[in-house]
């Protein structure tokens, strides 16, 4: 009976102890836009350099879900974070993250229809119709939504997961009027010929590319070792195939002012339930 309860108040205290030390590790994520084992191969090798220059262990988890991934999220359980403009304005508004460093180059989106439709000519002709784009939080949902002030004046966004080859897809299949598309995809991928079939009618403002966050539980000096390591140091080529992967063959992270990521969060609050 005396070992029973002995070997229970053991088990407790080694599982408050390891929830403790599991406590101290620097967590790092981004969206699930990969499978997990893509994204470990992404990202476990970031976490590992990091680990190293920081004395700390850098634990990166992969989220299951979009879903899962903003509630985690909002919840402050990253400390460091890559994702688009919009996460990473609201977390330094909301949870004082410090911007890490940011990929060169911008995002920005072409809202298409087709040449032969002769009644779409601006925006304001989408009203009421339907527009495809890769479902919400995306910010190719959202810079689109975001030209509508009125709410009763708004087209039918139809959310599409799967990426942008799936909402030209859609389009392609006569699912809506128009597509959201980034700008980068259209003129990477769409040929002269089917181009000349469709029409663009409208080009989104330049948003400031994805972006590396960190949370108050790394120290200034923690932080300035990390970007220094990233822009030229250690970490430059360890970080370079997500630089690749979100921003092209030529892209690199460079530090940022924190003040550029100042308003993104605008296009989440009021638009998307639950921001």
């Amino acid at each position: 009976m005396y070992f029973r309860r002995y070997q229970i108040l053991f088990t407790m205290i080694f599982m408050f102890s390891y929830q403790q030390v599991w406590a101290l590790d620097i967590i790092m994520s981004a969206p699930p836009r990969e499978s997990k084992q893509q994204a470990e191969t992404l990202y476990q090798p970031l976490a590992k350099a990091f680990t190293k220059i920081l004395g700390r262990t850098v634990r990166y988890v992969y989220p299951d879900n979009l879903i899962k991934y903003q509630l985690d999220m909002r919840k402050g359980k990253y400390d460091i974070a890559f994702d688009g403009p919009h996460f990473a304005s609201w977390r330094i508004k909301h949870l004082k993250h410090e911007l890490l460093v940011k990929l060169t180059g911008s995002i920005k989106f072409v809202t298409l229809v087709r040449r032969k439709d002769k009644n779409v000519s601006s925006l304001k002709d989408l009203v009421g119709k339907k527009i495809c784009s890769v479902s919400p939080p995306n910010l190719s949902a959202l810079t689109i939504l975001d030209s509508y002030k009125n709410p009763v004046r708004q087209p039918i966004l139809y959310g599409i997961r799967g990426g942008m080859k799936n909402v030209v897809s859609r389009f392609y299949e006569g699912a809506c009027d128009a597509a959201v598309i980034r700008t980068s995809y259209y003129k990477k991928t769409f040929t002269l010929k089917q181009r000349y079939k469709l029409r663009v009618i409208n080009q989104s403002l330049p948003l400031p590319n994805q972006a590396f966050t960190v949370s108050q539980n790394l120290s200034a000096a923690e932080i300035a070792k990390l970007a220094s390591a990233i822009e030229s140091g250690s970490v430059k080529a360890i970080i370079h195939p997500i630089a690749q992967r979100f921003g092209g063959s030529k892209a690199v992270f460079l530090a940022a002012n924190t003040s550029e990521y100042f308003d993104q969060r605008l296009l989440l609050e009021g638009t998307v339930l639950g921001w």
